[in-house]
């Protein structure tokens, strides 16, 4: 990537791993965490199809826990890298409407 100010142009080329596949995401959730402490993450919205979808997770929800780990103390990224992973299975802890609930997510690859 090179940046050509003067112009206004940016230049791409790509690297040896331009023709490989990688996922990106395999649960379906973006996420969001607020200030002022960033925590916990709250569910902005939910793919279609998606294994959160079929987890039973909905924007508005608040993730409390993942895994037994209180997400207070994980930044969002980790987060996201814990859930982006294909063929895991994740235990959360949900706050929906002043409820807790457990549930299970199952991830797995999305291709379009």
């Amino acid at each position: 990537m090179t940046f050509d100010y003067s112009r206004k142009v940016i230049h791409l080329e790509p690297n040896s791993f331009f023709n490989e596949a990688f996922v990106y995401d395999a649960s379906g959730l973006r996420l969001r965490a607020a200030s002022p402490s960033f925590s916990p993450p709250t569910v902005a919205g939910v793919r279609e199809a998606s294994p959160a979808q079929a987890a039973g997770i909905v924007r508005g929800d608040v993730i409390l826990k993942l895994n037994g780990r209180d997400t207070a103390y994980l930044s969002l990224e980790t987060i996201r890298e814990m859930v982006g992973a294909p063929a895991q299975s994740h235990q959360l802890t949900l706050l929906r409407d002043g409820k807790v609930i457990e549930g299970v997510l199952k991830t797995r690859e999305m291709l379009p």
